[in-house]
């Protein structure tokens, strides 16, 4: 989670109130991120001009950007936006006025905030640094070098304490190694990328799930804005026309060509594979220095030729997606219709009209449209800046609203699922004991927000163990866990005892879970009765969050049965599928499985696999603690594998065995025993070590030093 809040100011503020408040908060944190945002944003655009008050506007215009409205769906990317000034004032602060710390801390800030971010924040701090260290502006020498790689150093020490567990973790998942390679380094594979770059910086932004201006782009969720409101580009294209030597005006440049090259633009993501274009927040800072420069002072730079060119280019965009005929197959039926845009060939489920569309393009038109009022009232200096603050501040909020309600107009099934299946009407399971459940076609972390443990996880990271056992029985994880429904056995092993179907509100019913025959979806489930706005149902394969096996199978045993024609899952739960590295490990003799496969079904497996069921599995603070009474054999606990727990059995250590893929398992003998798994994440020990390293070198370099030297001064 420290991709997403345990960073994040912003979440512990949300612990001083209850959970049922949580939703309720959204808004003003919110309110509270886009504040800041702006603000920390003038400080920064302050130290480039002469007057606040544009500095105001630029800080605005960043906050309030196409990059900060597409990413209010993801509430923890405002973070980023937020802090990211402050990285720059920091390295200002050191660089041109001399003042230790600042950067250093900012540097601590932002690694602990959110360490994905960060290495963007990183990556983009070299040009920047490089840009800025022959503008001549900086008086730079060697010492200033040093400064500024030791506080460097140093910032990262100090948030070790979420940084090196977070990177340590992040290693270990399968997405990190999927990297671009080969012609995939040079050219974009999807040739309407390359429209949709340069549509996301003269149009007003896309929304996250429904891309509007480019179909089948592949740029669902990938962050891409770079829109200016109401200036757009206006006042970038007049800095680059007139600031021919400037740092800045090459380091836009250097910007437009790293986003229109993978290997530049992935490198901010670690080079990952799949399209992001989630370090905008860094050049749109830029670009809105950039507009505050130039509007700042419309006579030393060309505003005209700035607002003519992005009049044209913006003109056409709108003539050419919103005029040229194209052909569409939905639901099997081509329609042919006026218009690039997309009208719902990107979704099963949304037909659209074209009025998202045209909205956008007179938000756009006519944002350029008052740009120029503006800039006809230039003589008129008093006026000028008033209306330039008035209008800046309207659109802003204009464009913020506008995308929150154009966001719900397009989803308003899911605002009602979520008012009646969260927020109100939640399912009752009125069950003690530990187990697991499932939500049916709903919301994949809706069993999180009523408190329950479940399989269906929505989490960009989890341990590498998980995406390993989807891998093997066939089944998909890349940023979600919800197993298909061939997979029974997997509800087995992983302890799900109920499933909730959503059922809607009192003028709806939505029965999927069962078709007209009255079969349910997923083999196995019985129907328990209506809980809230929801069908709920037991698993009569249920056993338990583990079990003790008697039988075991080598992964090289099953790997060569090709023909069997089981699941890879449903085998597991008549013996437990290990390594050649498990299989060494074993200090006992089991039994083999083969010859009992096609003999026990399903639920005569589960129903002997109950009877060494765990009992009493809590959770505690460091980890989970059971009890478990057998022959002897190998308990299977289905936690995921992590090389940072530690197993007791009767309060001594023993060792884990990495069972059915992806969990954990250790042996026991016969009788009743206590098991006892104690996690700690990797390299935190090594982390508040060097955090705390980190905060003694600071204090040294920043305070100690510096008065030591102060006293020898006034001495002398």
């Amino acid at each position: 989670y420290s991709f997403y809040v345990i960073g994040s100011p912003f979440f512990w503020l949300t612990l001083l109130f209850p959970t049922v408040a949580v939703p309720y908060l959204l808004g003003p944190l919110l309110m509270l991120k886009f504040a800041l945002a702006a603000t920390f944003a003038a400080i920064y655009i302050r130290r480039f001009i002469q007057t606040s008050v544009f500095a105001i506007i630029g800080g605005m215009l960043y906050a309030f950007s196409g990059f900060s409205l597409y990413n209010v769906f993801f509430n923890h990317f405002h973070e980023a936006i937020v802090f990211f000034p402050l990285l720059l004032i920091g390295l200002e602060m050191l660089m041109r006025d001399g003042k230790k710390g600042v950067f250093c801390l900012a540097v601590a800030l932002c690694a602990t905030v959110n360490y994905f971010f960060f290495i963007a924040m990183a990556v983009f701090l070299v040009p920047y640094f490089l840009f800025r260290a022959f503008s001549h502006e900086w008086n730079i020498n060697v010492r200033k070098i040093l400064c500024v790689a030791f506080e460097s150093v140093v910032g990262v020490m100090i948030a070790c304490v979420l940084f090196l567990p977070s990177i340590l973790e992040v290693l270990q998942n399968s997405r990190v190694s999927s990297m671009l390679s080969g012609w995939d380094l040079i050219l974009y594979g999807n040739p309407r990328l390359y429209a949709n770059i340069f549509i996301s910086i003269f149009m007003p932004t896309d929304m996250s799930s429904y891309p509007l201006y480019v179909p089948n782009a592949g740029t669902n969720w990938a962050s891409l804005s770079a829109y200016i409101p109401l200036f757009s580009t206006t006042g970038v294209v007049a800095f680059l026309i007139s600031e021919k030597g400037n740092w800045l005006r090459r380091l836009l440049i250097f910007c437009l060509i790293a986003a229109f090259i993978p290997a530049l633009n992935s490198a901010f993501t670690m080079m990952n594979v799949a399209y992001y274009a989630r370090w905008f927040f860094a050049p749109i800072l830029m670009m809105s220095l950039a507009t505050a420069c130039a509007f700042e002072d419309p006579q030393e730079f060309d505003l005209h030729k700035g607002i003519k060119y992005t009049f044209i280019i913006t003109a056409i965009i709108v003539l050419v997606v919103g005029f040229i005929p194209m052909s569409t197959v939905i639901d099997g039926k081509t329609v042919t219709h006026i218009g690039l845009f997309n009208v719902g060939e990107d979704s099963e489920f949304h037909k659209w009209n074209p009025i998202r569309f045209y909205a956008n393009c007179v938000l756009a038109i006519l944002s350029l449209v008052i740009v120029v009022i503006l800039y006809k009232n230039r003589k008129n200096r008093r006026r000028y800046v008033s209306l330039m603050l008035a209008m800046t501040f309207v659109i802003c909020s204009l464009s913020g609203m506008y995308v929150v309600f154009a966001g719900r107009a397009s989803s308003m099934g899911i605002t009602s699922r979520t008012e009646y299946g969260l927020l109100n009407y939640t399912p009752n399971f009125k069950d003690d004991s530990y187990y697991r459940v499932e939500e049916y076609a709903f919301e994949s972390n809706a069993p999180m927000y009523w408190g329950e443990r479940s399989i269906d996880c929505f989490n960009s990271v989890v341990p590498a163990s998980i995406m390993d056992y989807y891998k093997y029985i066939g089944d998909k994880r890349d940023v979600e866990s919800k197993p298909d429904t061939q997979y029974v056995a997997t509800r087995a092993l992983l302890g799900v005892k109920y499933l909730a179907d959503y059922r809607g509100d009192d003028k709806r019913s939505n029965h999927r879970f069962v078709n007209d025959a009255n079969e349910t979806a997923i083999k196995g489930f019985t129907r328990l009765g209506n809980s809230g706005n929801f069908t709920v149902y037991k698993n009569d394969n249920y056993i338990g969050q583990g079990f003790v096996y008697d039988s075991v199978i080598s992964q090289s045993e099953l790997d060569k049965l090709p023909s069997i024609s089981r699941n890879k899952d449903e085998v597991m739960l008549y013996g437990c599928l290990l390594g050649q590295k498990g299989m060494s490990k074993l200090k006992r003799n089991y039994n083999s499985i083969s010859a009992e496969l096609d003999e026990v079904g399903i639920e005569k497996i589960c129903e002997k696999n109950r009877k060494t069921a765990v009992q009493d599995f809590t959770k505690t603070n460091c980890g989970y603690t059971m009890n478990v009474n057998s022959n002897g054999g190998l308990c299977f606990v289905s936690i995921p594998y992590h090389s940072g727990f530690t197993a007791f059995v009767d309060g001594k250590q023993t060792e884990i065995i990495r069972a059915n893929v992806g969990f954990m398992a250790v042996e026991v003998e016969d009788g009743t025993h206590q098991i006892e798994f104690k996690f700690t994440p990797l390299g935190l020990k090594e982390g508040i070590v060097l955090a705390g390293s980190g905060v003694v070198l600071l204090l040294v370099y920043a305070v100690i030093i510096p008065a030591i030297i102060k006293r020898k001064r006034k001495k002398v």
